[in-house]
């Protein structure tokens, strides 16, 4: 089967993006510098490009987008702000003026743009040096942390003495991990309403017997529920005791009522045990916004081999409403920030992290109308059940198929020779470097990039195309060279496309010969054979005539051959129209021997629809 499109499991801190901000020359940039490349460095530009740590770099294995900012591109800076899951705010120790500005323009700033609902982080900067004119003293902390009490943790380092820098980016991760903002209020020093109301719920869930109280053995399940070991009676009564010696209130009758749960998970939040408390609430399906996770099973809807799953027309106009109400400046795509807010009733995206490079976007990079309804019809095709349990979470009421139509199996349309379905998939394969991705590419309105980059997973590229005044979805699904050997060794995934499009490049007999060979596996499939850098050296004479033999051998029809490049956009225009028309009357342009199809020795001759497409690659080794 392809790979699964949406995550099964929520997380929006799978890509942490961290914004930095402050006064100029308080060491943002110098800071960043230091934590990637683990030395102070000596010279630093006046703002980095957004950097990204890896996964095995980062401290809880998440991806980090770290976003430097300067007010010098005010613009620029609002954007990455709005944009970013933690903010980082930071001030120099020895300068007193940039110390001032946190209180009087920063924080005004921040509540303008209203960002109160993410981490922010208190940085004081270049701790090893002393201020020559006004000093901040311990009282200025104290006095603004009271007036303002919004920061999530203040920290204090060096990038000079590379002192508490690797300390203060852990504490920024799991501040987005593990945020105590949602839960604890600090200018009440206490949990907030919705903390409380979670806790509820939770406390009702552990007390099995319903008498309001927690028991040894129930506080011993939940020990093991969550954290997959056991506590002893003494143990327990040693947390009992704690309890009862700090809050009295906590205990009744020797067992643990409401409030005194809540007075642990309130020690839990005020000893850094952060992620204590988040650990029992993941295991009873809350999320990091504190909503809890919908279990969406009775949803008439039966995944068969075989089926199609897509938006109907009130499907589209469900997420139609759902676009325009999250699209605040009315620019006709979403941001960044548009889609966090559009998402967040769930969590998180739902889709890859790497999603908007194969989605349409405007030129600012924001994904639009077309790219977002393209996505969740993607979505709905690969992984149908999740994503129907999404939509329900976002508002998509019951019942489901008023707004999802299970279309025909593959082999019934093609036997019935009618195609009603609006989602079409083409399979892309061929030899490495033979413009495949260029194909998918140009699908999404991608410009042309000579550079060479290997794909080594299935990648999915998917746009509206219009069929005289119909709009139906063409997904290019192009199969890595290293993985198409093996995929043959399983037929039913095969069977998930309408057409498989065989690409070889001009002048390059290794690569035609390549998919000649998967001709034979592929006799009864329709196929396109795409030929790519046309505009290059042709095929000599002798080769031409091999090819011949070769398309004669199978009864590929010649002048069905169309010349196309993407370099030069010739004849572009149509040809994605051209692959989805192919696929809706395929039988046209079908040669038929008897009353079943095969190729050469059965029936089906196959499509012949050669279409030139160029790309070329003059830095192979060049990697993104």
């Amino acid at each position: 089967m392809l790979p699964k499109y949406c995550k099964k499991e929520i997380s929006p801190t799978d890509n942490i993006n961290i914004c930095f901000i402050g006064d100029d020359g308080v060491g943002k940039t110098t800071l960043i510098n230091t934590f990637i490349i683990k030395h102070f460095p000596l010279q630093v530009p006046d703002i980095l490009l957004e950097s990204k740590i890896p996964k095995d770099s980062s401290h809880f294995e998440n991806i980090l987008t770290i976003m430097d900012t300067t007010t010098k591109r005010l613009e620029s800076m609002y954007a990455k702000m709005s944009a970013c899951d933690v903010l980082c705010l930071l001030y120099s120790k020895d300068n007193y003026e940039s110390f001032f500005q946190v209180e009087n323009y920063w924080i005004p700033l921040i509540k303008k743009l209203n960002l109160l609902k993410i981490p922010i982080i208190l940085i004081e900067t270049k701790a090893d040096l002393k201020s020559q004119t006004k000093k901040i003293t311990k009282e200025n902390i104290e006095t603004l942390l009271r007036n303002e009490p919004i920061f999530e943790f203040c920290a204090s380092c060096s990038s000079r003495e590379l002192d508490s820098v690797d300390q203060v980016f852990y504490m920024i991760e799991k501040s987005c991990i593990y945020p105590r903002f949602l839960l604890y209020d600090l200018s009440k020093q206490n949990l907030t309403k919705k903390a409380v109301e979670v806790f509820q719920e939770i406390f009702n869930q552990i007390d099995q017997d319903k008498d309001n109280l927690l028991s040894n053995q129930e506080i011993s399940k939940l020990e093991s529920f969550v954290f997959q070991s056991t506590l002893k009676d003494q143990e327990v009564q040693g947390i009992l005791s704690v309890i009862k010696q700090n809050y009295p209130n906590g205990i009744t009758n020797e067992k643990l009522n409401f409030q005194g749960f809540l007075f642990l998970m309130k020690i839990f939040i005020e000893n850094d045990a952060n992620e204590t408390t988040w650990m029992i609430l993941n295991k009873f399906n809350f999320r990091k916004n504190l909503t809890k996770k919908k279990h969406l099973n009775n949803l008439n809807v039966k995944e068969e081999s075989g089926k199609i799953f897509e938006l109907n027309s009130k499907g589209i106009q469900f997420l139609l409403n759902l676009f325009k109400k999250h699209d605040q400046d009315n620019d006709g795509a979403l941001s960044r920030l548009e889609l966090k807010n559009l998402f967040e009733p769930i969590g998180g995206i739902i889709w890859p992290d790497n999603f908007q490079e194969n989605s349409i976007k405007n030129d600012s990079g924001n994904l639009t109308l077309t790219g977002f309804l393209s996505q969740w019809q993607l979505s709905l095709m690969l992984d149908p059940q999740l994503t129907i349990n999404y939509l329900h979470e976002l508002g998509l009421d019951f019942p489901t198929l008023d707004f999802i139509s299970v279309c025909k199996n593959r082999n019934v349309d093609f036997q019935s020779k009618q195609i009603l379905r609006n989602v079409l998939v083409a399979f892309v394969i061929g030899k490495q470097k033979t413009g495949k991705s260029s194909i998918l590419n140009g699908l999404i309105g991608n410009p042309f990039d000579p550079t060479y980059i290997p794909t080594t997973k299935i990648r999915n590229t998917i746009n509206e195309v219009d069929i005289g005044g119909r709009t139906k979805y063409l997904i290019l699904c192009e199969i890595p060279e290293k993985s198409v050997s093996n995929l043959l060794k399983f037929p039913d995934f095969w069977k998930q496309c309408d057409i498989i499009c065989l690409v070889y490049e001009q002048d390059n007999m290794e690569s035609f010969y390549f998919i000649e060979e998967l001709l034979s596996f592929f006799e009864k499939k329709p196929c396109i054979l795409i030929q790519n850098k046309t505009d290059l050296s042709d095929f000599s004479k002798n080769k031409k005539e091999e090819i011949q033999k070769i398309f004669e051998k199978k009864k590929i029809k010649e002048d069905s051959i169309l010349k196309v490049s993407m370099k030069t956009d010739q004849h572009i225009e149509d040809f994605y129209t051209k692959i989805a028309k192919t696929i809706l009357n395929r039988w046209d342009y079908i040669i038929t021997q008897k009353s079943s199809f095969g190729w050469g020795t059965g029936l089906l001759i196959g499509i012949a629809l050669v279409i030139t497409v160029y790309q070329v690659s003059k830095k192979m080794n060049k990697k993104k």
